[in-house]
C-alpha cells in the first residue's frame, strides 16, 4: 500500500478510459479522473462530489471498520472480561490479534484515548 502511495506521488498516472463510468456515454470535456481508475463527465457528478462515487462506500465503510476497531482496543476491560469468562483463552486472544486490536502501541491508545474525551465519548 505504501508503496502505490509513493508510486501515484512520484511518477505520472495515464488514463485512457473512453467511457463515463456512471453513465456509460463517451467522455466529453470537462472530464473527472479519480486516481482509482474512474472517469466520469463532470455533469454526471454532483457538485460536490469529490470523491468517487463508486468507490466512496466501499471506502467509508473500511474506514468504519477500522474507526470500531481502534474503539475496541480503547475497551481492555472487555478483553479481559471475555478472556476470563472463555474456556478458550488463546481463543480470545488470536481473535483480538486478528482484528489488530494488539497492534496498538501505548501511544496510540493514549492519544485516541484523549481525542474521544475531548469529543465528548
Amino acid at each position: 500500500m505504501k508503496a502505490e502511495a509513493t508510486k501515484l506521488k512520484t511518477q505520472q498516472h495515464v488514463f485512457q478510459n473512453s467511457r463515463c463510468a456512471a453513465t456509460g456515454q463517451p467522455l466529453e470535456l470537462p472530464v473527472v479522473h479519480f486516481l482509482c481508475g474512474h472517469s466520469f463527465n463532470l455533469r454526471s457528478l454532483g457538485e460536490n462530489d469529490r470523491e468517487c462515487p463508486l468507490c466512496t462506500p466501499d471506502f467509508k465503510r473500511v474506514l468504519d471498520i477500522r474507526h470500531n476497531m481502534k474503539a475496541g482496543a480503547l475497551k481492555p476491560d472487555e478483553f479481559f472480561t471475555q478472556l476470563n469468562a472463555s474456556a478458550d483463552g488463546f481463543g480470545v486472544v488470536a481473535e483480538h490479534f486478528g482484528r489488530g486490536l494488539m497492534n496498538m502501541t501505548a501511544q496510540s491508545l493514549a492519544s485516541q484515548s484523549n481525542a474521544a474525551l475531548a469529543s465528548g465519548l
